[in-house]
């Protein structure tokens, strides 16, 4: 096989393992009734305690006035609340309630739970393209002592 053939088989099985793990996300985000957008809220509240509106945005890269209609989803769902800050009442905080950090728990350990895995999916000469790609890029990696 040339180098050609065998770069060609290499793309082949990377846009074939991201399809599968797309569609593997999907299906856990509709077992669990989530649009992307909340599972990414999801991901970030739970790393603070204090969140605005502002700070979600920006650690998301979800835009604002689509943020604002996520939230109010999840607030109607139980998966958040707010409240005002007692310093400034002009900031209000979002936190996940009990049943958002269940969700939010539920979400990491379905995305490896659900559906059959990557690698059982895979012909062997998929895997054994996968192991020779890694096996190169692991040189170009690793620095040259």
């Amino acid at each position: 096989m040339g180098e050609t053939g065998m770069l060609e088989d290499i793309t082949k099985l990377i846009k074939k393992i991201s399809l599968q793990l797309d569609a593997h996300e999907r299906c856990t985000l509709i077992s669990l009734h989530l649009s992307v957008n909340q599972s990414r809220v999801l991901e970030v509240i739970d790393r603070d305690m204090f969140f605005t509106h502002t700070r979600i945005a920006g650690q998301t890269g979800i835009s604002k006035s689509t943020l604002t209609g996520t939230l109010r989803a999840m607030e109607n769902k139980g998966l958040i609340e707010k409240f005002r800050s007692e310093n400034d009442k002009r900031k209000t905080y979002i936190n996940l309630t009990q049943q958002g950090k269940a969700l939010r728990a539920a979400l990491l350990s379905g995305g490896m739970t659900h559906g059959s895995s990557t690698a059982a999916d895979m012909t062997e000469l998929e895997k054994k393209l996968l192991y020779i790609l890694l096996k190169k890029l692991s040189f170009h990696i690793v620095p040259n002592q």
